[in-house]
């Protein structure tokens, strides 16, 4: 069963998903930097310090910069915690469209669910902190500053259209029950 009172809370919420995950942030993209190369015990020949210099390198004592040759890769705003935020507001399984993965066989105590567990765990420090702020508000006082970073970091892609109060809608019972279900 969904966690929406009214169909225009229901219309609410997917219209704030949907501006999150259409936003040009939410989309992970590869940045051109520097790239620094350490040689330290095998030094450079000539022939390869010439060709280096063409592309413009700048060299160190033990190492070299080429303006502009690299690149890394810049993660999107919407990571795996929130996938699960939406799966258990529209009353879904939490583990729907999470497939477990390992590159080898895991030892005593691994889980293919790693990636799950850590996700889901992740959002249920987001809802505990949502209760903590709103309790210390009602009380009148000045919410910690690192939980309140906790909870903004995971609410940004929404755009102030999703509140922590909606993080208080999740069932943590439900959602410890999905990261125990395969210990």
């Amino acid at each position: 069963m969904s966690n929406f009172k009214t169909k225009e809370e229901y219309q609410d919420f997917i219209s704030a998903w949907k501006s999150a995950t259409n936003a040009e942030e939410a989309k992970s993209k590869r940045v051109v930097c520097d790239h620094e190369q350490y040689f330290w015990y095998n030094p450079l020949s000539n022939e390869e310090k010439a060709e280096l210099e063409k592309k413009g390198a700048i060299f160190k004592r033990h190492s070299y910069i080429i303006p502009m040759g690299g690149h890394y890769k810049e993660k999107g705003w919407i990571n795996a915690e929130h996938h699960i935020f939406y799966n258990m507001m529209l009353g879904k399984d939490p583990k729907r469209g999470f497939v477990p993965k390992l590159k080898k066989k895991p030892e005593y105590g691994q889980t293919p669910w790693i990636a799950f567990e850590q996700a889901a765990y992740k959002l249920e420090r987001a809802i505990i902190n949502a209760e903590f702020n709103i309790e210390c508000i009602g009380k009148g006082q000045v919410p910690v500053r690192h939980v309140t970073d906790d909870i903004e970091r995971f609410l940004k892609p929404f755009g102030g259209k999703i509140k922590p109060s909606d993080l208080l809608r999740i069932d943590k019972e439900e959602l410890r029950q999905a990261r125990k279900f395969h210990r």
